[in-house]
């Protein structure tokens, strides 16, 4: 522990486990840590964007010249399945001086910030939010300046921010006076695709990728770089694929009281980054248009899935991901083989809300929708999903209209069929992947039975309030009777019927 101040290669700050740890302890020991950071699914997301350019340095794969030798170095890596301690001493020694969150030498730049926005005042207003600033809403530091925000925590707020802010209640720039705002960062309103091992190690190593298409160089991290002189000029080049892995947004400091105690943070208006000069995120889901595609609020990711392996009338896919493309291509295949990485997606959904919302799903094995048969099983299952869905929104929208309670607004009306949608999409998923793996019984009348019932079960938690009142009652009742008759298959004839 260092007592002069923070920095985060040697001091605890990183959930994972069972415990807080720092950048070396993370890396030296990541042979024996579980595959996934702990904390917000927006800070997991935040830590294996820190420590992913360090592992492209620690595996050499950053030397690679082409995929072939891309991936023996990975699969290499993935063997051994730790980081060498002398290895990683070596590189943390090199740059420990950038890595100072407070305190350190006098004349070190501090870690993530922009050191000229010290000479701005702090104040109350002057705090970093991850959604739309409205005045009231949620914060990433505390509301008050008579609050204190411990160095751990101030370090993950901060790691959050750079990536994840839509704003803040920001300050004029001490040194920028030209017309400018605040640029949000590069992950709001994103989905980010990321493999899941076993281990932290082996974590990090299936995240590497190879160079993507007009890249020369793999670029620099942000602490590989020598502090910028001027902090609120824009960037004058585009990203290399580590700087864009580990963000570019740079107009943030620590509020700190006289005492050097953390009380929040303070934003500030800027040129921001140009986004010509972004290079193609690695685990962002793209469009066919090249924007990162855009989650939809309780919409599960397997409903997404689908897009992954269609392809629109200009032949282009729906959605795609270069690190999806590498791990199912001809040289990164044989590093992701069914059962050695899961996969998360992390959404972050806080568009102009007033919710630090993130969302993750765990998909067993996403690369399995790209074979032929399992994308063709994967098409029928939505198919089934999507009539199950519209059966369901259809008997509750004409619930709601006989009970007088549907919204005049259509806007207002999406918050009707949510509860019920989320329920059905949530229970569903499950079965999606089974079925995707040839897992599950894949015929029709099994599918469309368990997708009844979970439609059954998504109209009861939206119509509950309503199945309560004696008025309203028979109405859901009724309404609930056509939503059990939805393709049940007809009973052979018995009896009497039979002769």
């Amino acid at each position: 522990m260092n007592t002069g101040g923070f920095n985060l290669i040697h001091d605890p700050w990183i959930p994972i486990g069972d415990r807080q740890i720092s950048i070396r302890e993370a890396l030296i020991d990541a042979h024996n840590l579980p595959g996934w950071p702990g904390g917000d699914f927006g800070l997991a997301e935040a830590v294996l964007r820190l420590l992913i350019p360090i592992a492209y340095r620690l595996t050499d794969a950053d030397q690679s010249v082409t995929d072939e030798d891309f991936a023996a170095h990975q699969a290499s890596a993935l063997d051994t399945a730790r980081f060498h301690e002398e290895a990683v001493d070596r590189y943390l020694d090199r740059h420990a001086d950038r890595f100072w969150l407070v305190g350190g030498p006098e004349d070190c730049h501090p870690f993530g910030q922009d050191k000229t926005l010290e000479s701005v005042s702090p104040h109350e207003a002057a705090k970093a939010v991850t959604v739309w600033a409205s005045g009231n809403n949620a914060v990433l530091g505390p509301h008050f300046a008579t609050d204190v925000l411990p160095e751990g925590l101030a370090a993950q707020r901060l790691l959050v921010l750079r990536h994840y802010a839509w704003g803040g209640l920001h300050t004029k720039h001490p040194v920028w006076t030209k017309q400018g705002k605040f640029v949000g960062s590069p992950l709001r309103g994103t989905m980010s695709v990321h493999p899941v091992a076993r281990t932290f190690a082996e974590t990090l190593i299936g995240h590497l990728v190879p160079l993507l298409g007009g890249q020369t160089d793999f670029g620099l991290p942000f602490w590989e770089q020598p502090p910028p002189s001027t902090t609120v000029m824009p960037h004058a080049k585009r990203a290399g694929l580590l700087e864009q892995i580990a963000g570019r947004q740079d107009k943030t400091m620590l509020l700190r009281t006289e005492e050097g105690k953390i009380t929040g943070f303070t934003i500030a208006e800027g040129p921001g980054v140009d986004r010509s000069l972004f290079c193609e995120d690695p685990y962002l889901l793209y469009g066919p248009d090249g924007e990162p595609r855009k989650p939809k609020a309780s919409k599960a990711f397997w409903r997404e899935s689908e897009a992954l392996v269609a392809k629109n009338k200009d032949g282009k896919n729906e959605a795609r991901a270069h690190i999806l493309e590498w791990a199912t291509g001809e040289n990164g295949g044989t590093i992701y083989p069914p059962g050695r990485f899961s996969w998360a997606v992390v959404s972050h959904l806080g568009d102009k809300s007033k919710d630090l919302i993130w969302d993750r799903h765990l998909v067993p094995d996403l690369l399995s929708v790209f074979e032929p048969a399992a994308a063709l099983r994967a098409r029928e299952f939505i198919h089934l999903a999507d009539e199950a869905e519209k059966r369901l929104t259809s008997q509750i929208a004409k619930l709601w209209h006989q009970t007088g309670q549907m919204p005049a607004k259509p806007e207002h009306r999406f918050y009707v069929y949510s509860p019920a949608r989320s329920e059905l999409w949530r229970l569903a998923e499950t079965d999606f992947w089974q079925v995707v793996a040839g897992t599950e019984n894949t015929g029709q009348q099994a599918i469309k039975d368990r997708l009844r019932g979970y439609a059954l079960q998504g109209y009861d938690r939206a119509t509950e309030h309503l199945s309560h009142a004696p008025r309203t009652l028979l109405d859901v009742i009724e309404s609930r009777k056509w939503l059990e008759l939805w393709e049940r298959a007809s009973s052979p004839p018995t009896g009497e019927e039979a002769a």
